[in-house]
Order: structure tokens, then sequence, then C-alpha cells
């Protein structure tokens, strides 16, 4: 049996009804022609994967600190909430308005004042170490997750 022989064997069914010519005795050709196909499908899929991954994380992640949006925030307290209960541990959520950051662009700029809020995400991210999530869910307006607290 030779590598080509092997190669169509191995194939599956739905593959050789959807690329005519494969098969036992496979012409070389067709067999790089569906090696091909099958290698351009693999990469458009992981393409695809990876801007799902993207999407996803925008989904649910805000685009200027890099923390949960308000959509990540309520997946991650109701699945924090049932942990905790199902456990018995406590859980804590702290509420942190920051003043003054409403009219921050019109004072410093918008760039200026997404690296104020940046710089408070990271603030928060140096004080909460994990297991703490944190939520960015308005313009001065965080929430920490404290499972255990």
């Amino acid at each position: 049996m030779t590598t080509a022989d092997h190669a169509t064997i191995a194939m599956p069914r739905s593959l050789r009804a959807i690329i005519p010519g494969i098969g036992p005795g496979a012409d070389p050709a067709a067999l790089a022609h569906a090696t091909r196909l099958v290698r351009d499908a693999a990469a458009a899929l992981e393409g695809r994967a990876r801007r799902l991954a993207i999407l996803e994380r925008l989904a649910y992640s805000d685009e200027a600190t890099g923390l949960l949006n308000r959509r990540g925030l309520i997946g991650a307290l109701a699945g924090e909430m049932t942990r905790a209960a199902l456990a018995g541990e406590p859980l804590a959520v702290l509420l942190i308005a920051v003043e003054g950051l409403l009219d921050l662009p019109l004072r410093l700029g918008r760039h200026d004042a997404g690296e104020v809020t940046r710089v408070i995400a990271d603030s928060l991210r140096r004080q909460f170490a994990a297991p703490a999530r944190l939520a960015r869910t308005g313009i001065g307006d965080f929430v920490v997750i404290l499972p255990g607290a």
C-alpha cells in the first residue's frame, strides 16, 4: 500500500463524497487538489476561530481598559454567586465611583482621558489580584468581585 493509498483510505467518507475522484487508486493530482482544499478549509476555520475569539473578548471586556464590561460583569457575578452559594463561602462586591471622569475628555482630550481611565484600571489590577474580578461599567464606575471576602 502506498502513502497515497493510505491517505485515501483514511479520508472520511463524507470528504470523498464532496471531492469527486478521491478513493482507492485515486489520481495523485486529484489527491493533491483535495489536500489543498482541506488545508484551505482548515486555514479558513482557524481564521474564523481567531476572529470569533476577538469578538468574544470585545463582547465581554471594556476596550479601553481590558476589564470586564457590563455584560462580562453580569456573567462573572452570576458564576461567582453560584460558586459561593454552593461552596458556602462569602462573596463581596465593591462598587467604586471615581468622581470627575465624566468631563475629563472635555478638559484633557479624549486620548488623555482614556489614559487616565487605563491608569485607574491598572491601579485596581495591582490592588486586587486574582481571584478578584474587575469590571468597568461606566465612565467612572468600576466593580470589584471578591470571592472569599
